[in-house]
């Protein structure tokens, strides 16, 4: 396989802001080189089926490798340097993958398990999380449990054996401590995502504005004990929505337009009516689900309308201009008022930002 040659900048390995192109037989710094097959047809249908049904859960398109590790390490990563039209990469590391499959007995459900926490951080980098430590591997932990906890139907002694096995990968820098969390900080991270996908039936959306709040509170052994919590963050999403639905009714609602006013790529991170975090880019085509859970692609946006909005209510957001060299640049933060019957007009550009009420 031929290798490509990078010439102008390394890769990092994780959680990157600027983008490049991998392709198979490519070398990344420290970690490998890439490969399209895990030498097992079997074992890469296995592996492709659940990327394919990984994409679909969280409404994510990566381009997917597999990993020859160096140094006989055991390894798998996500970065955000990705081909055309995706959200980022992920490598599993064929070392892992046979150690994972061929000496142990819930081998294959850990790598399922192991793929969902990359796909935590690929959540992440849409949401412009690039924090170092140990709260976005417990965040991505939390995901992987929610995946698997929404997926797969196992008790809870077959969890507890999963996680064992999925928690003994690799050498103690890929799970360090003081960058990953403790093994109990882990464990429960992972079941706390796992009990809330049996225990609540909701999306990954929801799941991962709760996950938010978990790792935030930084006590990730509550595990169970905060199912009080994800009934208040349900309650109040639930509350929000009625109040939203009732304030249509009488009118009492306005609304914000967003508009760009340059050729620069940019996102708007912000919520929804319901308290529900989304994203909205602009000047870029990006691939979502539509309404019958079909991927499509989008056109660019140069304006968005976000509406209905409660009225009497401050709405907050952040605008990030997307750059190649530098990654996402928050550019503006603000918490606008929202009044009955009018529009907020957001126009903003690399130099401009401009508030009509």
């Amino acid at each position: 396989m031929k290798l490509i040659l990078i010439a102008l900048f390394s890769i990092i390995v994780g959680i990157s802001s600027h983008s490049q192109c991998y392709s198979a037989g490519q070398n990344v710094p420290s970690a490998g080189y890439l490969l399209k097959s895990s030498g097992h047809p079997d074992l890469d249908k296995i592996v492709n089926e659940e990327i394919y049904k990984l994409q679909l859960f969280f409404g994510v398109k990566i381009d997917f490798f597999f990993l020859k590790e160096l140094y006989n390490g055991k390894n798998a990563m996500f970065t955000s340097s990705c081909n055309y039209n995706c959200n980022g990469t992920i490598l599993l590391g064929v070392n892992l993958l046979y150690d994972r499959v061929f000496t142990r007995k819930h081998g294959v459900e850990c790598v399922k398990a192991v793929l969902a926490h990359e796909f935590g951080h690929c959540i992440q980098k849409l949401q412009y999380w690039n924090e170092p430590g140990k709260r976005p591997e417990l965040h991505a932990d939390y995901m992987a449990g929610f995946y698997m906890g929404s997926s797969y139907n196992h008790t809870d002694s077959e969890v507890n054996a999963l996680f064992n096995e999925f928690f003994s990968i690799g050498g103690y820098e890929y799970w360090s401590p003081d960058y990953h969390g403790s093994p109990g900080e882990r464990k429960c991270a992972f079941l706390e995502g796992y009990y809330f996908a049996r225990e609540n039936k909701t999306n990954a959306s929801v799941a991962n504005s709760y996950g938010l709040q978990y790792v935030t509170a930084n006590n990730p052994c509550g595990v169970r004990k905060y199912k009080a919590a994800v009934q208040s963050y349900q309650n109040e999403i639930q509350r929000r929505t009625a109040q939203l639905e009732r304030d249509v009714k009488n009118n009492n609602v306005g609304s914000i337009r967003f508009q760009v006013k340059d050729n620069k790529k940019y996102s708007i991170v912000t919520t929804d009516g319901r308290g529900v975090q989304v994203t909205y880019p602009f000047n870029q085509s990006y691939i979502g689900v539509n309404n019958y859970g079909q991927r499509v692609m989008y056109p660019p946006n140069r304006t968005v309308d976000l509406y209905p909005i409660s009225a009497n209510t401050n709405h907050q957001f952040a605008i990030y201009r997307n750059t190649f060299l530098f990654g996402n640049i928050l550019m503006y933060t603000y918490a606008t008022p929202i009044s009955k019957g009018k529009t907020v007009k957001v126009d903003f550009s690399k130099k401009n930002f401009k508030i009509t009420f």
